[in-house]
């Protein structure tokens, strides 16, 4: 059979200003219809760009180059811009990792749509708009219709990725290329998007490129792998081959970087690949992985290493004997299962440290110009109690209401009823300076959070100079220790964050956040930007520093393994409300609402060939302006019944540390 879409030796070489720079070097891999290709790697490593290449969209003044870039019978290499403009959209589409940049937000759904189809076609407007109701049906959007004249602002984020997945699909063509498709997503629509992508797949007899950090995507939708370092393909083959029994030791660093549940002890120290990817820029001698490599010798820094077999289906960039390599290797199928402790030792009658108690916040929303405002309760009748040394997560879909939650434990949003408390006090009795010294902040995006005009040193000191703690050159010296400690140069002390990378960038947030010694951190997915090898990095460090300084913290965050993995309690929230709460090991082994079994069924593990798990929550997460009467989770439960329509359940203690919010339950208990 022969290959729809053939890549052999490409080389993308990029103008910049120092001259030029090689991002992507001597990448083969093929694509058969019906067959899915993951890619996957680290930040820098070549995975867009390839990508760009096969579309033919990278900047004026690049050289490509290849010993073969085929799709079918047309070659890319020499294809003029008319026929590359013909392809694109036509033969080969293109799925981005958030469809909001993506949409144009002054035009319909309809006029995005209709158009492609219009322009390469050459069909009617009447022709375009039944296919366009056609395709959004098939992706699942209800009253189609009428999304025609709705625009990108007013869908949510998985109905905004389905709108893609239908204007691609317009002209029927052979190859997607899908980069990151679900990354923006919250677990539950990344399962829905990746049965409809396989499922499209099956029927259309389409070749699928997935490009991805996170392994468990891969893992579950592609038949071959090609994992990408620093511009190359470092190791390729079957997925099975390449995730059970991993050769090279870049792709066996990232799968134990992985908080795999049940295959790792939880709070236990993740596996995590030392330094950085290397700048392209880099003038590279022998292999790239050398200078991060536990294995790398003398041969691994003289010439180029070429991809030598492993098997029939399975080959590698290295230079040391496969027995070697082989020997010892860690692999999902042989890693330690621990018991873990989750959180043994902390006194769970002991004083709070951190309360809500019945707290509530609504926001006055309107709706349109010469609209009244409307009510939007964003946290409906709360209590959680934060103790010294608990990791509490609170996880559920995005517009749930964990950051209004987190905002308002932080003081930084006022309740409209009941009350925050701080060791005791109401917190919105406390100034900024005495919250300040117990409670802290790191944010998901530590650039943004980053002032790009001071330097490191001077981040890091803010805190100490704005309470008056010491002198400057205690101050100095405080921000160099806690550098230190959370693993950051002391020669960073005068950069600038953009000098940074990304884990560096977050060890600065997190050296901010505890230069005062607070006794509590507010975590908001302070690891969901980050690649899976910085991404372990961070956990045990967050991890080692809280064994250290005894801290506290509140985890909000959409990876259910990383819940698993780092969290002493959960706790589950859907449409502003709590659904159910108890210690991670009994919320993971005994789910029992109904929501909280979705979202831990939607967690996908790299388990190659276990396939995304089907999660049919049916419609799409309600408004919340508008909410549904009685539990807001009956549109969407299998189990619902009338009760549940017309009464709002409240949380039923199961067990001392196991509460649930179900009608379902209520009549367990009776």
């Amino acid at each position: 059979m022969s290959a729809l879409l053939e890549v052999q030796d490409l080389s993308v070489t990029l103008k910049i200003a120092e001259g030029e720079m090689t991002a992507v070097r001597d990448v083969s891999f093929t694509v058969n219809r019906g067959e899915t290709l993951g890619i996957v790697g680290e930040s820098g490593s070549g995975k867009s760009v390839s990508s760009m290449a096969i579309m033919g969209l990278l900047p004026k003044g690049t050289r490509t180059e290849a010993t073969t870039l085929r799709l079918g019978d047309t070659d890319l290499l020499t294809a003029t811009e008319e026929q590359m403009a013909d392809l694109r959209g036509n033969k080969i589409a293109m799925i981005f990792q958030e469809p909001m940049t993506s949409l144009n937000p002054v035009y319909t759904i309809g006029r995005q749509m209709t158009e492609l189809m219009q322009l390469h076609k050459g069909v009617s407007g009447g022709a375009a708009r039944k296919r366009a109701v056609e395709l959004l049906e098939k992706v699942g959007i209800t009253a189609a219709e009428s999304r025609l004249s709705q625009y990108p602002h007013q869908l949510s984020g998985g109905l905004r990725q389905r709108v893609m997945i239908a204007m691609m699909l317009m002209n029927d063509p052979e190859l997607i290329i899908a980069d990151e498709p679900t990354t923006a997503l919250d677990v539950t629509i990344q399962a829905q998007i990746l049965n409809l992508l396989k499922d499209l797949q099956t029927e259309l007899n389409i070749g699928l490129i997935i490009i991805s950090h996170d392994m468990g995507v891969v893992a579950r939708v592609s038949d071959k792998i090609a994992v990408m370092y620093a511009g190359q393909v470092i190791e390729t083959g079957a997925v099975a081959d390449v995730l059970r029994a991993p050769v090279h030791p870049y792709t066996q660093g990232l799968l134990e970087s992985i908080p795999v549940p049940g295959q790792i002890e939880p709070g236990g120290e993740l596996g995590s690949i030392p330094g950085l990817v290397p700048s392209l820029k880099t003038n590279f001698k022998g292999c790239r992985f050398a200078n991060r490599c536990t294995r790398a010798h003398e041969a691994c820094q003289q010439g180029s290493v070429a991809l030598q077999s492993a098997s029939d289906s399975q080959a590698y960039r290295c230079v040391l004997p496969l027995a070697e390599l082989r020997d010892g290797t860690s692999s999902l199928a042989a890693r330690k299962t621990g018991d873990g402790s989750y959180g043994v030792g902390i006194d769970m009658a002991s004083k709070p440290l951190l309360s809500a108690n019945a707290a509530e916040c609504t926001f006055r929303v309107k709706q349109g110009m010469f609209s009244g405002a409307k009510p939007l309760r964003a946290v409906d009748n709360i209590s959680l109690d934060l103790r010294k040394g608990e990791v509490v997560a609170v996880v559920g879909e995005s517009g749930c209401g964990k950051s209004t939650l987190a905002r308002m434990l932080l003081g930084l949003q006022d309740p409209t009823a009941g009350q925050i408390s701080l060791d005791g006090k109401d917190i919105a009795t406390l100034s900024n300076m005495e919250k300040s010294r117990k409670l802290q902040s790191i944010f998901q995006d530590p650039y943004s959070s980053l002032n790009p005009r001071r330097t490191i040193g001077e981040i890091i000191r803010r805190p100490l100079k704005l309470h008056g703690v010491g002198s400057l050159a205690e101050q100095q010296a405080k921000v160099e220790a806690i550098m230190e400690r959370v693993g950051l140069p002391r020669n960073f002390y005068h950069n600038y964050p953009n000098q940074l990378s990304g884990g560096q960038r977050q060890r600065v947030a997190i050296a901010r956040a505890l230069i005062l010694n607070p006794e509590i951190v507010v975590c908001d997915e302070p690891t969901s930007a980050l690649d899976v090898s910085v991404q372990a990095q961070i956990l045990n460090l967050l991890l080692k520093l809280r064994a250290e300084m005894g801290l506290t913290y509140l985890l909000i965050t959409h990876d259910m393994a990383v819940v698993e993995h780092i969290a002493t309690r959960v706790v589950v929230m859907y449409l502003g409300r709590v659904v159910e709460v108890a210690d991670t090991r009994t919320l993971f082994s005994d789910p029992r609402h109904p929501y909280t079994r979705a979202l831990l069924k939607s967690v996908l593990t790299p388990e190659p060939g276990a396939g995304v798990p089907n999660v049919d929550l049916g419609t799409a997460y309600p408004n919340p302006i508008n909410p549904p009467t009685g539990c807001t989770f009956h549109p969407r439960c299998e189990l619902a019944s009338d009760i549940c329509k017309a009464k709002s359940p409240v949380l039923e203690a199961l067990s001392e540390t196991h509460q649930s919010a179900c009608h379902m339950l209520e009549k367990e208990l009776a």
